[in-house]
């Protein structure tokens, strides 16, 4: 069963945590609310209406209002996962997953429909609103981002100014359709109105290369050679399309790989920085300080003391 949301008008957040301990469990229990969870460490059995998942790390699960559901850990492990309870703004329907392509391609039908040669370059007066979220789904690439953005909306909740909730209500709009794309990704079905503006496809080589080559200590020189193209010209593709040098895209992916090395080992800082390619332990702390504002120790000591537990 797949649970529509409309995105119009952001979710209200009832609660939003951390749970990181071992021996943990949950007995049954219903809420009045959606949850949302997402699990960064160990293995987690959750039971819902008598449906069996076993939640890894970079798992998605969302539990309905008045479902009774369980959980416990797997084995003595500790278990790590983040949760939000919130209540959408509009109505949430549940509809069966052999309609999903159905709506989407009528939403689409009617966007076109309606904005002619005008789409591309306006957006589309007609909106879809709409996310589509499965009650479970492993989030694969989206895990880090996603992982990233529970660690951004529990630094709001900490801090508590004015514009907090806001934020939080944000972050977990940008989690809904990250994990709406990447499920109507999985089914094949392409929701795409236009590929004006798609980046090349030489681009598209170059960044799944450094994503396959996160942990070795390449250069941009070396990625150059290996895909056969100048530095000056790999330059141009990143500052044209991402805005970006090829050096800092990189450096940034190795530290989204650094914290989740942080989340889930007990691995020092030494230890991080040559898992991902850095010789130099101080020269990885600089660039970690400068990318998220704050040491690399100093994150570490902010996972270990954020649980709720």
């Amino acid at each position: 069963m797949i649970t529509r949301f409309n995105l119009s008008h952001l979710p209200e957040i009832e609660l939003i945590g951390v749970t990181d301990c071992s021996n943990w469990a949950l007995l049954p229990r219903t809420i009045f609310d959606h949850e949302l969870i997402v699990c960064y460490r160990g293995m987690i059995r959750f039971s819902i209406e008598g449906r069996e998942y076993l939640l890894s790390p970079g798992d998605f699960l969302l539990i309905r209002p008045e479902v009774i559901h369980s959980a416990s850990a797997e084995s003595a492990e500790p278990v790590g996962f983040y949760y939000i309870h919130f209540t959408p703004a509009g109505e949430a329907a549940q509809i069966e997953e052999v309609q999903v392509a159905a709506e989407v391609r009528k939403a689409i039908g009617g966007i076109v429909g309606e904005q002619r040669e005008d789409l591309f370059f306006i957006l589309p007066s007609s909106r879809y609103d709409s996310v589509l979220i499965p009650e479970y789904i492993s989030l694969g690439v989206l895990r880090d981002e996603t992982l990233t953005l529970f660690e951004k909306a529990l630094y709001e909740r900490n801090r508590l100014t004015v514009s907090s909730k806001a934020m939080i209500r944000l972050y977990l709009g940008q989690i809904l359709l990250n994990v709406s794309r990447l499920y109507l990704q999985g089914r094949h079905i392409n929701p795409v109105l236009s590929e004006a503006g798609e980046i090349p496809r030489l681009l598209q080589q170059i960044i799944q290369y450094m994503y396959d080559h996160v942990y070795e200590p390449v250069l941009i020189v070396d990625i150059c050679n290996d895909t056969g193209v100048s530095p000056q010209y790999v330059n141009r593709l990143f500052a044209k399309y991402l805005h970006i040098s090829p050096a800092k895209y990189f450096n940034k992916l190795k530290i989204e790989r650094a914290k989740d090395l942080m989340r889930g080992t007990n691995m020092r800082v030494k230890q991080i920085a040559d898992a991902i390619g850095f010789q130099n332990a101080y020269y990885f702390s600089r660039l970690f300080r400068k990318t998220e504002g704050i040491t690399p120790t100093a994150y570490i000591t902010k996972l270990n003391t954020k649980s709720n537990q």
